[in-house]
């Protein structure tokens, strides 16, 4: 955030401009997804300034744009909430606002802290534990979504095909309804 901020100071009213912010979008996304910034983020730093102030007047892409490679393999193994990586996507899902399972209120920085809106599992780390649910992998980012604590609670360590009986049997979700609010964060009701 500290390079980020830094050109903005520098850019000012340039920083305004959607060639100069489509640029720094793809840098600023490409030192997460690349997870340049994990290490050493002072020689990264001071490397990512000067050749983005230079790509944005019309010289080469800045290294941290060439350098970026993340490889979609990697979301089974980015499980840490350290990693710029896995801070990235999260920030990614609160942005796009996917609903809660129970209460439907799409989750996004308003109702970020009002909701007690978490990371939590979709398949359950209780469940993923027994030995016959084949489970592994299950503290990645791709097996959790964005809930209310409320929500955390009812799932409680159930598999999804038991919790989505309990939201549409015992809390009123229609079926339809909860197949929308699980798309909402990128789930295939029928891979549940």
């Amino acid at each position: 955030m500290v390079p980020l901020a830094t050109l903005f100071a520098i850019l000012r009213e340039k920083a305004d401009n959607d060639a100069v912010r489509d640029k720094l979008i793809r840098w600023y996304w490409g030192g997460i997804f690349g997870e340049l910034y994990g290490s050493a983020v002072e020689s990264q730093f001071a490397n990512d300034v000067p050749e983005v102030m230079s790509w944005i007047d019309g010289g080469e892409e800045p290294s941290t744009v060439v350098k970026c490679n993340f490889a979609p393999g990697r979301l089974y193994t980015l499980k840490s909430r350290l990693s710029a990586a896995y801070k990235g996507l999260y920030a990614i899902l609160i942005r796009d606002g996917g609903l809660d399972f129970l209460s439907g209120v799409p989750i996004n920085i308003q109702t970020y802290f009002y909701e007690r809106i978490d990371i939590h599992h979709i398949f359950p780390k209780d469940y993923c534990k027994k030995p016959d649910s084949g489970a592994h992998d299950y503290d990645s980012i791709i097996n959790k979504a964005p809930i209310s604590t409320m929500t955390n609670r009812i799932i409680g360590g159930n598999a999804p095909k038991i919790y989505l009986k309990k939201l549409i049997d015992d809390k009123g979700i229609k079926e339809d309804r909860l197949d929308t609010i699980l798309a909402s964060h990128v789930i295939d009701a029928n891979a549940l």
